[in-house]
């Protein structure tokens, strides 16, 4: 049985089945499925209340959607067929439950403007959800940070040791960055909250109709400026995508650093079996899967937000059906980013620092370069002068296959003359991770500093 659809009186004969295919969206559309109900349930009330509906009409659309949503909800009916899209699905099952009076639920608006306001609904909710995801996120990462307090780890540059770092300061970078994602979601949302509703196909309708009463009813906290911008409007998905590339792309840099960490080459860090898989041919391997495909969904994401722009560059003011494109990424965006979250948070609880490890990555070292010459300058020369002095040094280390710390005076005198006991303790991993207590920096009372900050941040409602 062929299914009705919303239009046809100025056509003749069958479309083409291939056309017919080509155009649905059905396959896709129909996991908006709640949010259609919800917008014309919020339809209907508005139109009863400015009595462009009688009463009894509209409480029988209302008890009429209510069923449909309950048995979708259990599965009596099928969300199959041959549809054109979700809207003529839901119509049709409302025709069969109120007969030809169905059809009156499209006073006052179209599918240009429902279909926006489903899309605004259901990106609404799941970003309450991302929302809450992220902070989890966020607090694991705080958690992590606690756990190893004193750990000391190299901070890189050019992927070459920089200078020792604490692991909580390495967190809080990522707790850094986080807060910019939490604002570009919390901006997503924000463009998101407004219903299009009531701006009908592109001009608004000649009935009185009242949006923010409709507005009200699902929650938005807004309404649409002006009808033909609502039914164009794609800019809340663009943010949406915007905050997703950002997230992932954080994400990847932080799944590389694991990735390279967590290697035999370094080890400095243990991930949790649980999350890792082994090989196939290669009894050894513990390879970290999820942070690939993590570091790999970075792609995906880039593709969304790519293909969103392309797709509204060019084309006119009002709707146009290359919006329909608009459906599968988002629905596959929000998958790959609630996902993704869930498994960097599961990745950041179950991460373990290897003390071993890290006490063998200073024993023939450089990273205490900085420390050396900022002593110098400290004892009265200038940082030109003790930038040099220092360098010499690490080439004597270097020929000499020692680290810094291993030299004694004696060498430290054939390059420095005046160096004396006190430049020697400078020479110190913990040392030189603690005493950098500037603002933002990686010592102790900076980094407690700005944890005692972070835990109040993810306190904020």
């Amino acid at each position: 049985m062929t299914s009705k659809k919303l239009w046809g009186g100025r056509f003749k004969g069958k479309q083409d089945p291939i056309a017919v295919s080509f155009t649905e969206s059905f396959s896709f559309d129909q996991k908006l499925w709640e949010s259609d109900l919800a917008v014309l349930s919020a339809h209907v009330e508005m139109l009863s209340e400015k009595e462009i509906l009688s009463k009894t009409v509209g409480q029988k659309m209302i008890a009429a959607l209510n069923e449909i949503k309950a048995d979708l909800a259990i599965g009596k009916i099928p969300l199959s067929g041959d549809h054109e899209d979700i809207h003529s699905f839901i119509e049709e099952e409302l025709e069969k439950r109120i007969g030809q009076e169905a059809s009156l639920i499209r006073i006052g608006r179209s599918r240009n403007d429902t279909v926006v306001t489903d899309l605004r609904l259901h990106l609404k909710n799941e970003l309450v959800e991302i929302v809450k995801g992220h902070h989890d996120y966020l607090k694991a990462l705080i958690d992590l940070a606690n756990r190893f307090p004193n750990a000391v780890i190299p901070g890189y540059t050019h992927f070459r040791k920089a200078q020792p770092i604490l692991f909580p300061f390495y967190c809080l970078a990522h707790f850094s960055a986080g807060k910019r994602e939490h604002e570009a979601l919390q901006f997503a949302l924000e463009l998101t909250d407004v219903s299009a509703l009531g701006a009908g196909a592109v001009s608004g309708t000649s009935w009185p109709i009242d949006p923010v009463i409709s507005a009200k009813t699902l929650g938005f906290s807004e309404t649409f400026f002006n009808a033909l911008d609502a039914v164009s409007d794609r800019d809340f998905l663009l943010s949406f995508y915007f905050a997703e590339t950002l997230i992932l792309t954080h994400l990847s840099r932080f799944c590389e650093d694991l990735i390279l960490w967590s290697g035999e080459g370094l080890s400095y860090i243990e991930l949790p079996d649980a999350l890792c898989t082994g090989s196939s041919l290669m009894p050894q391997k513990k390879n970290p899967d999820p942070l690939e495909l993590l570091r790999g969904k970075t792609a995906r994401a880039l593709g969304h937000l790519t293909s969103l722009f392309v797709l509204l560059k060019g084309l006119p003011m009002g709707y146009n059906r290359d919006l329909q494109e608009d459906k599968e990424p988002l629905f596959d965006a929000v998958k790959t980013l609630k996902e993704s979250i869930y498994m960097m948070t599961k990745i950041v609880e179950g991460l373990s620092i290897n003390s071993e490890a890290l006490e063998k990555v200073w024993k023939e070292d450089f990273a205490l370069a900085t420390d050396l010459a900022d002593e110098l300058v400290r004892a009265g020369h200038t940082f030109g002068e003790a930038h040099d002095l220092a360098g010499q040094v690490v080439r004597y280390c270097s020929e000499k296959k020692k680290a810094l710390r291993d030299l004694k005076m004696e060498e430290f005198r054939a390059i420095i003359p005046k160096a004396n006991g006190h430049l020697l303790k400078t020479l110190s991993i913990e040392e030189s991770a603690k005493r950098r207590e500037s603002p933002g920096g990686t010592g102790h009372q900076a980094v407690a500093k700005a944890l005692h900050a972070a835990q109040a941040w993810l306190k904020t409602p």
